[in-house]
């Protein structure tokens, strides 16, 4: 029905901004892109168009293509907090740019401050630059803060656990997390490999109590 839309009425950017986005939901990304690129030729300045087709690059792993469009958003409209989040996230989850990330993920909490996924990006800069306490705080919060439960911030949020020396309570994040996302084999493997830490650990300590 979209397509029909578009069809009829050629001429109406949002028209191929609500088709790309389902291109994008349904993991069309390709024609996704197409599609944004359609609609951006009758308004190059269209925010919305400019912005979800950063989301498709960077969904398709095009980390340079997707950060020049999100800040050609922020130039466009300096309001805009998503593309503050994006950017900073971006380079969060690269390990670059990190001072830079936290600043940017800090711009997007003044314009939201009660975001929990922005609050996950802040605790998963300041995790990539070594502040385990500062990543561990804020991971907590973002967990509450979140409108539902996210698989990633309970993953980071187990990340940041194990870092501060409290495994067990990492391996019951990295189990929420896997309960939300059971194709996360990465997530299967920390929760084995800690479960198999903390056995050597009351081993070892049995040992010593028996000496």
């Amino acid at each position: 029905m979209l397509r029909e839309a578009v069809n009829i009425e050629p001429r109406r950017p949002e028209l191929f901004l609500y088709l790309g986005s389902a291109y994008f939901r349904a993991k069309q990304y390709d024609r996704a892109v197409e599609t944004l690129k359609e609609g951006l030729s009758l308004d190059e300045k269209q925010k919305d168009l400019i912005f979800q087709l950063g989301v498709v690059y960077e969904k398709q792993q095009k980390f340079d293509d997707a950060v020049k469009l999100f800040r050609s958003v922020i130039v466009l409209d300096p309001q805009h907090a998503e593309a503050y989040n994006f950017v900073g996230y971006m380079y969060a989850e690269k390990g670059q740019n990190l001072d830079e990330a936290v600043k940017l993920i800090g711009k997007a909490l003044e314009l939201e401050p009660e975001n929990g996924y922005f609050i996950d990006s802040l605790g998963w800069a300041y995790f990539q630059q070594g502040r385990y306490p500062d990543a561990l705080r804020e991971l907590k919060r973002a967990v509450e803060k979140a409108k539902e439960a996210d698989p990633v911030i309970y993953d980071h949020l187990g990340d940041a656990l194990a870092k501060n020396g409290l495994e067990e309570d990492a391996v019951v994040a990295w189990e929420k997390s896997l309960q939300l996302d059971p194709s996360a084999d990465g997530i299967k493997k920390k929760i084995e490999e800690a479960k198999n830490r903390l056995q050597r650990v009351k081993r070892d300590s049995k040992a010593q109590q028996t000496r």
